[in-house]
């Protein structure tokens, strides 16, 4: 089956490198066998947006394989305004991730007004972090506040999956994605509750490696229709691509 990536994640040192280029992103596409690839910028998150966003830019605008999640933080609001305005028009960048200082910490919402309000032109889909029950709730109500748009919730709620599910079923615009907690009953029960259709595949690389996150899919007691809409069918609608 073919592999559609929808989370990994560019470099992850404050200083760019060699591990911010296309071939090498590319090596590490293949080595995991996947056929496309949605890459969010660590520096992006950590150090500059505008700068950030530009590296990645360049990264994937000669690639067919791989595409851009511009990185927006709430604390850094006029660059990451002004990286969106310079970077979204482009086929190459499928949607924005809204994040504040950790991963781990709920975006907040009044902060994350403005990015949001000047987001919605561009009607391609909200990426939030949300590996714990705090963000899958703020999840919920910017899914309801915005109801035009689809948002993706990366790393499924973490340990606090149900959640996640229970919210994705009470906003029929969230998207689950599935990494976070390697646990194959979460694939099963959401696939039962929303259907194979809302659902997402992304690995979270490097924080998972692609293989292990592929295994709990494939361990997963779904049928092969479903498996395929996961890996690949889903993001291929969700994103508006040709295939």
């Amino acid at each position: 089956m073919q592999i559609f990536d929808c989370h990994r994640w560019l470099g992850g040192s404050i200083v760019p490198g060699i591990s911010l280029s296309s071939a090498t992103v590319l090596e590490e596409l293949q080595r995991d066998d996947a056929d496309r690839g949605v890459l969010l910028s660590a520096h992006a998150h950590m150090v500059d947006s505008l700068a950030g966003n530009r590296l990645l830019h360049a990264t994937v605008e000669h690639s067919p394989r791989l595409y851009g999640c511009l990185v927006a933080h709430i604390n850094r609001t006029e660059s990451s305004v002004s990286a969106m305005r310079e970077m979204m028009p482009s086929r190459r960048f499928l949607g924005v991730a809204v994040l504040g200082r950790s991963l781990d910490e709920p975006v907040d919402e009044a902060a994350a007004h403005e990015i949001l309000n000047a987001y919605r032109r561009y009607t391609k889909p909200i990426f939030l972090a949300a590996y714990n029950r705090a963000s899958v709730e703020t999840g919920l109500a910017i899914a309801r506040k915005y109801p035009m748009l689809r948002v993706v919730l990366l790393g499924m709620g973490g340990q606090d999956w149900q959640t996640a599910i229970r919210a994705a079923h009470s906003a029929t615009n969230i998207v689950l994605e599935t990494s976070g907690a390697l646990d194959r009953s979460k694939l099963l029960q959401a696939v039962e509750t929303l259907g194979a259709h809302r659902i997402v595949f992304g690995s979270g690389f490097p924080g998972t490696c692609l293989p292990a996150a592929l295994g709990m899919l494939q361990d997963a007691a779904l049928s092969d229709e479903a498996r395929r809409r996961i890996l690949w069918d889903n993001a291929i609608r969700l994103f508006d691509l040709d295939t």
